[in-house]
């Protein structure tokens, strides 16, 4: 018991009908329910979509074990992502006697991955402005091809370009549009 409570991971237990029956802590603290709202109610209530629920469940029982990510839903109604492995659990004589999930919420893990993705992004839009600059000789067609690349790698539907000249005052601007391109 010490063990289960203590834990930072959430622990879930269902019997064979896929009802609660353990809500550690750490489960309590993250869904945002008491241990009196969830014990012997559906494990679907804790879940995004009920499909993923019983995906997991089926998984489970079939393998005798499943490990993924999931969306899983709190108290308040939000949404948020997991990373769940579940195994089977067997009472004494070796049958099968529910499932139990240990799982962990990888909300700031996801944020920071989609932060990667855009530096990404952004970073292959420099590499490709940078390889224009040393290949293009053409001013002109310099920064019509940059805001093309922009507005494609970026999905900007319209894209300034400000020279500055080497005083650091502003030589010209450009602006670019989806389909067509000023200078």
């Amino acid at each position: 018991r010490d063990l289960i409570e203590s834990s930072i991971d959430m622990i879930i237990s269902v019997d064979n009908e896929r009802k609660i029956i353990e809500f550690n802590k750490a489960a309590q603290k993250t869904f945002g329910y008491s241990p009196d709202e969830v014990l012997g109610k559906h494990i679907d209530i804790l879940y995004a979509d009920s499909r993923e629920s019983l995906a997991v469940n089926e998984e489970t029982i079939k393998d005798g074990q499943c490990v993924k990510e999931i969306l899983n839903r709190r108290k308040n109604g939000e949404v948020f992502p997991c990373l769940l492995s579940a195994s089977v659990l067997r009472n004494a004589s070796g049958e099968i006697a529910g499932t139990m999930g240990v799982s962990r919420d990888i909300t700031e893990r996801k944020q920071a991955e989609e932060r990667v993705k855009h530096l990404n992004t952004v970073l292959k839009a420099i590499r490709n402005v940078n390889q224009l600059i040393v290949h293009e000789k053409n001013r002109e067609q310099l920064i019509r091809k940059a805001c093309k690349v922009l507005i494609e790698t970026k999905g900007y539907h319209n894209v300034w370009i400000t020279l500055l000249d080497r005083d650091g005052k502003f030589e010209t601007a450009t602006e670019a549009e989806i389909g067509r391109a000023h200078v």
